[in-house]
């Protein structure tokens, strides 16, 4: 089941490069990367489920936090 579909900018005008990232961050933690070709997941079951059960859709700010941490994450 998806919980939460995001989509993440980015843009930095003065090395001109332009992000566009689309995730997709399903109740069970895992954040996939649904704009590179197949999906990729790059995280799984990181996040207790009972949270994401409890999350409601108001939280969508907080929930794209969690999975830009994760993006950020699989980049380093």
């Amino acid at each position: 089941m998806v919980l939460i579909v995001i989509t993440i900018t980015s843009l930095h005008l003065l090395n001109v490069c332009i992000r566009f990232t689309h995730a997709t961050l399903t109740e069970n933690g895992t954040c996939t990367i649904v704009t590179k070709g197949p999906n990729q997941v790059i995280n799984r079951n990181r996040i207790n489920e009972e949270y994401f059960k409890n999350l409601t859709t108001d939280n969508r700010q907080l929930a794209e936090l969690i999975c830009q941490n994760m993006l950020n994450e699989t980049a380093k």
